[in-house]
């Protein structure tokens, strides 16, 4: 058994080849997979070949169904799993601190509370940093295979700093797990560029000198981090900074955690990169591309057909001009008749319309671009519970991705920004009577818990679950039914799967206390009144009789 190690790292020489290695399989395997996938799909961020500042990166794209299909999926994906200004993660006592005897529930109340403090300070500084903006770049890249994002430190008003890394500079390693977990980055930066992403970089003469004479020249840069298991927890990971030509370390530092978060969405057993939606589809959407294409030579066959002339001296097609208020002559034998035809074409595009229609579609559902139906399909008048019917099932298709995204991309997400915070002591540990509670992700005592669209899917199959219960109740007892439930607790079970405030719902005592009171009152309203002035033998008003409740009309159900 190995013991642990303070700190341990490869030489420069070590860790260079392990990059050379890395880079290679990339580039032997997938570059020109995904150099065709950001062609036709991602050209914003089509990287690769020397590409310029500026230059036009759309030449080879007739219909736009990808490049739009891929922006709306990285914006579902943002809203679905990293929605911006909302609270999607918390912060709970786990069960060893629930059923530790030395706490008493007033303690417990008072962990809970100073732990939604805490959570509540992480998102401040999360919603401040923009990081929809990276992210939604990092999206645009999972869907051709894997998203990799960098999180650096910033300073104590903001804390964070994220940048989305294009495919074109990455290389990666993974454990022996199936996860990602080890990355380089290659790219080109200027010496005075270098000096301010990384203050205390130490140069050699060569760097010194240029960085003294000539600043803004460029020089390629291996970004790296390695892990190693058998350090220490607090320096685990080996992030430098490499001069490419020299091979030599310019800075490098032990962190408790991997600047880089790498995630896919879906993968091949045996391979590194991802495979994206946008990777399963291709075929279809290079079909799709070149359909597009024939459609508009066929249209511009139309607007300007070829034309058959006969060939005599009179008729010179290098020389005639077609267009409006020419004269063209012609010979006298031609009188009565058009020496000049169009050449015929058959006639098929409504046939090329409906298969390029039928191909968009099928690119959309790769890209699951289109959760809802268009509305032409859906009319105007469906209601929000079908568009939620359609959105749970688009869900479902795509349920092994989210939670693989959840493993590879959510938890990791938060366990490095609480290290940050730690580190810069902007979030606080909780103090009890019993010692202290360290605020941190491996904290045994917390669990960070994620509010993931697949729980919210369940939560309200929860409640569709009891509303069907309460309306066969009603069905089948009549008014009798809710003697059946515990209708106090009712609004707190709604409230917590629904995602409501519950702080607006009352306790279940509160609600028996307060219907008993609003009974009572009813009842005396309805208490037959005398009538002072009644003459003997008079008839007094009958007293009123309160209606029992009916579960299945509150539902709007049948008797």
């Amino acid at each position: 058994m190995m013991t642990s190690r303070i700190e341990y790292s490869e030489n420069p020489e070590e860790r260079f080849r392990r990059y050379e290695k890395a880079q290679d399989r990339l580039l032997t395997y997938w570059d020109e997979r995904l150099k065709d996938i950001y062609r036709y799909c991602i050209p914003d961020r089509y990287t690769w070949d020397n590409a310029t500042e500026g230059e036009r990166k759309t030449n080879d794209i007739y219909d736009d169904t990808a490049v739009i299909g891929v922006q709306t999926f990285a914006n579902n994906l943002l809203s679905f799993l990293l929605p911006p200004f909302k609270e999607f993660m918390t912060l709970r006592a786990s069960i060893s601190l629930k059923n530790d005897k030395r706490f008493t529930d007033d303690d417990r109340k008072k962990i809970e509370d100073d732990l939604n403090e805490q959570i509540k300070v992480v998102f401040e500084y999360l919603n401040e940093s923009g990081y929809s903006n990276a992210f939604h770049e990092a999206f645009q890249d999972l869907a051709a295979g894997t998203g990799i994002i960098i999180i650096n430190e910033g300073d104590d008003n903001k804390p964070f700093s994220f940048s989305s890394v294009p495919l074109s500079e990455i290389a990666m390693e993974e454990g022996p797990n199936g996860m990602l977990e080890n990355f380089w980055r290659t790219k080109k930066y200027s010496m005075r560029q270098i000096i301010r992403l990384w203050p205390n970089v130490t140069l050699s003469s060569e760097l010194e000198f240029m960085l003294k004479n000539n600043p803004d020249e460029e020089i390629e840069i291996v970004e790296g981090v390695i892990f190693y298991p058998n350090n220490k927890e607090e320096s685990q990971y080996f992030y430098y900074v490499q001069h490419k030509a020299s091979k030599e370390d310019i800075y490098s530092e032990f962190r408790d955690y991997s600047p880089f978060l790498g995630f896919r969405f879906g993968k091949t057993a045996g391979e590194v990169m991802g495979r994206g939606p946008a990777m399963l589809g291709m075929d279809f959407i290079r079909i799709l591309n070149l359909m597009a294409e024939y459609d508009l030579r066929s249209a511009k066959f139309d607007a300007f057909p070829a034309y058959t002339v006969p060939n005599t001296s009179i008729m010179n097609p290098n020389t005639m001009v077609l267009e409006p208020g020419a004269i063209i002559p012609i010979d006298s034998t031609f009188a009565g008749q058009s020496p000049i035809q169009p050449l015929p074409t058959s006639n098929s595009k409504d046939r090329m319309q409906m298969r390029i229609e039928q191909y968009q579609q099928i690119v959309k559902d790769f890209l699951f671009a289109d959760p809802l139906p268009s509305p032409q399909e859906r009319g105007s008048n469906q209601t929000a519970t079908e568009s939620n019917i359609r959105y749970n099932e688009w869900l479902r298709k795509n349920s092994s991705s989210a939670l693989r995204l959840q493993d590879e991309l959510v938890m990791p997400f938060f366990r490095i920004l609480f290290k940050i915070l730690r580190k810069k002591a902007l979030i606080k540990d909780i103090e009890t009577i019993k010692g202290t509670i360290e605020i941190k992700a491996s904290n045994k005592h917390l669990k960070l818990v994620y509010d993931s669209p697949i729980i919210n899917m369940q939560r309200q199959d929860d409640v569709k679950a009891m509303d069907q219960v309460l309306l066969r109740l009603g069905q089948t007892f009549q008014q009798y039914g809710i003697l059946a439930v515990d209708f106090t607790k009712l609004p707190s079970f709604w409230a917590e799967k629904l995602d409501a405030d519950k702080s607006l719902i009352k306790t279940p005592s509160d609600i028996q206390n307060t219907l008993g009171q609003f009974l009572q009152r009813l009842q005396q309203a309805q208490q037959p009144q005398q009538n002072p002035n009644a003459q003997p033998g008079e008839e007094q008003p009958q007293q009123g009789t309160l209606d029992q409740p009916n579960i299945a009309n509150m539902l709007g159900g049948q008797q």
